[in-house]
């Protein structure tokens, strides 16, 4: 099973609030399936799919999860099988059931236009229910049977292109500071964006929570010392 989606949609001032919300959905110019590439495993040559230009897949970053990782990429599917939708903290009723990423638009028409609605857990996460772990990604570095990340391409029809690389993750820990373990929580989109400029890239922004930095292409590390960039998907 793939692991890697690409869309691309507009408008896009609303991308970012699109993925990080889970909720809002507009209309996919294109939507089709292609698989990730590796972590450390050797990368294959890969061809884009329609209507999604070549370079996004040529310098697409590769991830690299730390030794010690626990919590893994997830299935974005997954987590709406183990939620329910809420306003106000109350239910959301009289929807298809269950929901997916095909229906989840229904949504909208609740909380202000799908603003106010939020999904929340049907298990205790004090348990620590085991789709909290995600996919591990295999020796390939697939995160086999779970669609864990997905492409973002905004073309600003002026030779700019900005494509955003996102990695979903079913939990988060926050991290231990001073002896207190702080910032956990469930659900969490994170992603690197690549800005290109006639096809070539030019720079790329690493998201840092509910900010970031943003680096010259050139001055950063590359993988096995080629073009693409090799990072840790933040928050991870």
């Amino acid at each position: 099973m793939p692991d890697l989606s690409f869309f691309i949609l507009r408008p896009p001032l609303l991308i970012t609030f699109i993925l990080l919300s889970a909720l809002k959905v507009l209309d996919m110019l294109s939507l089709l399936l292609f698989a990730a590439l590796a972590l450390t495993a050797p990368l294959e040559k890969r061809q884009a799919p329609s209507g999604v230009p070549a370079f996004a897949v040529t310098y697409a970053p590769v991830a690299y999860l730390h030794s010690q990782e626990q919590y893994f990429p997830s299935d974005i599917g997954s987590q709406l099988a183990h939620t329910e939708p809420r306003v106000n903290y109350t239910l959301i009723t009289n929807i298809s059931d269950p929901l997916s990423l095909d229906n989840l638009d229904q949504l909208n028409q609740f909380g202000r236009g799908g603003q106010d609605v939020y999904l929340t857990s049907v298990d205790d996460i004090e348990t620590n229910p085991v789709w909290l772990d995600g996919v591990k990604p295999d020796s390939n570095g697939l995160t086999d049977g779970a669609i864990s990340s997905a492409v973002i391409v905004n073309d600003h029809k002026d030779g700019v292109v900005d494509v955003f690389y996102f990695y979903f993750y079913a939990y988060d820990f926050g991290g231990v500071y001073f002896n207190r373990n702080i910032g956990n929580h469930v659900g969490d989109w994170e992603y690197t964006m690549v800005r290109f400029r006639s096809g070539k890239p030019k720079a790329i922004w690493y998201s840092q929570h509910s900010n970031g930095q943003a680096f010259k292409y050139p001055v950063v590390e590359k993988y096995n010392g080629g073009s693409r960039v090799r990072c840790l998907p933040p928050g991870v």
